[in-house]
């Protein structure tokens, strides 16, 4: 997941190297409660 400087949302999620689309609603919302728009986070 990421937001890039047009304030944009990426998000993907994969199990087995495979799409995995139905957490990808939750992992957004999550994402748009970033305080800062500049922050940067990852998990693997």
């Amino acid at each position: 997941m990421a937001r890039q400087p047009d304030h944009s949302l990426l998000v993907d999620c994969l199990l087995n190297k495979q799409a995995w689309p139905e957490p990808l609603q939750l992992i957004t919302e999550a994402v748009q409660r970033w305080h800062s728009p500049d922050e940067f986070m990852a998990q693997r």
